[in-house]
């Protein structure tokens, strides 16, 4: 992990949702200097705060982690097989219940 790579991620995300540090440091529950600190990759946020972070900079931890967007297709991707499992899983539930419902 190159936490400098980091924190420009997280920094870049900040000013992309057009938030300052002290706004995000409200919604994150720490102070303007420890934003600060994770921006300028001196500091690392805990992993109790990467999620919320994360969710607060509408990003995933992958993403934020690795330090760029490119990792954003592998969420996709895993979010698309997700879906499509469910999509099997309820079309052979309704092949099993029409058979049932055939047979009685």
């Amino acid at each position: 992990m190159n936490s400098k790579k980091i924190g420009a991620f997280i920094q870049g995300k900040r000013i992309d949702a057009k938030i300052t540090q002290e706004e995000l440091a409200k919604k994150m529950h720490v102070s303007s200097t420890t934003i600060d600190k994770w921006e300028k990759g001196k500091v690392l946020p805990d992993i109790k705060k990467l999620e919320k972070l994360a969710i607060v900079l509408g990003t995933s931890i992958v993403e934020m982690l690795s330090g760029d967007e490119s990792n954003r297709d592998m969420d996709l991707l895993i979010k698309k097989l997700k879906f499509k499992n469910k999509i099997k899983y309820i079309i052979s539930l309704i092949i099993v219940l029409v058979i049932i419902f055939i047979c009685f």
